[in-house]
């Protein structure tokens, strides 16, 4: 509530509609009409600002940023290189009352994850909506080779952790896009017989090797635990790593 506070005392700002269902802003405005931020970024900056001097910084820059997104002419998606695919669950977006034209573009992945593209704004995503797919030409599979291309690209400070029971740390962003990675797999799969991963959190991606029986039992523990407590659940499904893909454990 104090967020949409703040944006209406802009008075560019028409609307600004809170969907407690995915934790998203939908802001109205001309000339695009519509955005919807999910200020994810934000949450995780705010907790490591040392001073509140720091955090009045971060939350001006998430404003500062999203009313520009929204206030000046669109990105021509095509020629942008903050696009990065995100991996979520099936419903985000699908809150009671949201035109499917402003629900996030998504692709089929595995179980009920699916891909999603973001325009990375530093301390807030904005999501590709469907209504963007056809402007400037771009198709579902345009998107998907510039939001991979961009990821490759990047200089990701991924880093996995653990002894028996791994975790793939970055941001709480996107820990869960690197299950795209296949070459990543690949490398850790030829140190271990089977890969078995759960994903029971956006921030928390976790992997052991299917052959040790103790962290299996482990693995699915956290599983129970942080699926159900997460204040950000990501799926319950239990994927192996076959090869060069993902598959569902039966």
């Amino acid at each position: 509530m104090l967020m949409r506070d703040a944006f209406l005392k802009d008075k560019r700002i028409v609307s600004v509609e809170v969907n407690n269902d995915d934790n998203s802003l939908t802001l109205n405005a001309p000339p695009n009409n519509d955005i919807r931020a999910y200020p994810n970024n934000l949450h995780q900056s705010l907790q490591f600002a040392r001073t509140d001097r720091e955090r009045q910084e971060i939350f001006d820059n998430f404003m500062a940023s999203t009313i520009t997104a929204l206030t000046t002419a669109k990105p021509n998606i095509i020629t942008t290189s903050d696009i990065f695919p995100i991996i979520r669950h099936e419903d985000l977006g699908k809150g009671i009352g949201v035109e499917k034209s402003t629900q996030p573009f998504s692709l089929p992945f595995i179980a009920d994850l699916r891909i999603f593209f973001v325009h990375d704004q530093e301390t807030s995503l904005a999501y590709v909506a469907n209504e963007d797919i056809g402007e400037n030409g771009l198709t579902p599979d345009k998107l998907k080779e510039i939001a991979f291309t961009n990821f490759e690209q990047k200089d990701w400070d991924l880093q996995v952790m653990g002894d028996g029971i791994y975790f793939l740390t970055l941001d709480g962003t996107y820990e869960a896009s690197f299950l795209l990675n296949t070459e990543l797999w690949k490398a850790i799969d030829s140190k271990l017989d089977e890969i078995v991963l759960i994903a029971p959190a956006r921030d928390l991606v976790v992997f052991t090797d299917k052959s040790d029986t103790r962290n299996i039992k482990l693995l699915m523990q956290l599983l129970d635990k942080y699926y159900t407590q997460s204040p950000y659940p990501l799926t319950d499904a239990v994927l192996v790593w076959k090869t060069d893909h993902w598959e569902t454990v039966q």
